[in-house]
């Protein structure tokens, strides 16, 4: 199924067998991206993210890299988020992996 969402942040659609992750700013510009935050988390974690993240990254590297980007959140964010849903989005759609404790 590949239909947009258009109620959520982020879509992915794609054609071929790997998936893609495109960001719609505010004035409706989309650009194709490896990774993205949304709104103040944006400021905190786009740095790790972008020094962190490489492409063919396993699940468990973007794991860790996923706990740092928690850890740093629980550190510097105002509003701290009890729990944080994980999902994995993959060829065959979307999963929940777990829900992680702050």
């Amino acid at each position: 199924n590949n239909r947009c969402n258009t109620k959520t942040p982020y879509s992915a659609v794609s054609t071929q067998s790997t998936g893609s992750l495109y960001y719609i700013d505010y004035l409706a510009s989309m650009q194709q991206l490896p990774f993205a935050c949304q709104g103040y988390a944006g400021h905190f974690l786009l740095g790790l993210l972008d020094n962190g993240w490489r492409k063919g990254m396993t699940r468990e590297e973007a794991r860790e890299l996923l706990d740092k980007c928690i850890e740093q959140l629980q550190t510097r964010f105002v509003l701290g988020a009890p729990k944080f849903a994980i999902k994995l989005v993959d060829k065959d759609g979307v999963h929940v992996i777990e829900s992680a404790d702050a």
